[in-house]
């Protein structure tokens, strides 16, 4: 790719088109060996530049355990491919959401948007939250950048914040990759429910960003789940 590209998504989503293919049957004419290379590489080895591309502090994840949903990808290709020490070492990173998520962390939400000055108990308990290098929990209101409270607040600038274009609301769902265990955490199937769909009603949600475009998806594999 030419480096005039311009501006780019962060991390490295490739992964996950690829991992798709990859478990859907699209190989023939295909040379996976050299593609579960590249999506390894991505997991493994941070760009020197990762504003513009790739997924950045990587030895801070590695070390911490602080991993992203992209390390489930190259599972599915490994294991296929027969790189079972692979597979176990990505399966075991593409759980590690669970370190960052607070079961006791609950949601205070305004029902007007700008900053909640009257704060209503959404009902609900366990979120995303900062986590600092020695381990202990920092604290980000789990409805700041949604439309409720500060929305354009997330954003790579010089007033950013702990998550990216969305909200702790938002990112708690964003466990694409083992939905059964999370609608396992956030309380069974009805709750989870009640939970997506507050988020839904509330105007908690913005489906103007990326990481928002599957949360209604999630509906469905719920009544998967509950069936």
């Amino acid at each position: 790719m030419p480096l005039c590209k311009g501006f780019t998504q962060g991390g490295s989503n490739a992964d996950i088109v690829l991992a798709d293919a990859f478990v859907k049957g699209l190989i023939e004419g295909t040379d996976w060996a050299t593609g579960f290379k590249a999506v390894v590489k991505n997991a493994e080895v941070q760009p020197l530049d990762w504003n513009v591309a790739g997924r950045g502090v990587l030895t801070s994840w590695k070390s911490l355990g602080y991993i992203p949903t992209d390390d489930f990808h190259p599972y599915g290709g490994v294991i296929s491919l027969g790189h079972t020490e692979d597979a176990a070492k990505y399966l075991q990173r593409s759980d590690n959401w669970k370190n960052m998520y607070k079961a006791s962390q609950v949601s205070l939400v305004s029902n007007t948007t700008g900053h909640p000055n009257t704060n209503i108990d959404s009902g609900f308990a366990g979120f995303l939250q900062v986590r600092f290098l020695n381990n202990t929990f920092g604290f980000q209101d789990p409805s700041f950048c949604s439309p409720l409270y500060n929305f354009t607040s997330c954003y790579l600038n010089a007033k950013s914040h702990e998550t990216y274009e969305g909200s702790s609301w938002m990112y708690t769902f964003f466990v694409l990759q083992d939905m059964s265990t999370l609608v396992t955490t956030l309380g069974a199937p009805d709750t989870f429910v009640k939970r997506l769909s507050y988020l839904h009603t509330s105007c908690l949600l913005s489906t103007s960003q990326a990481s928002s475009t599957q949360h209604a998806t999630v509906y469905q594999e719920t009544m998967t789940l509950a069936q």
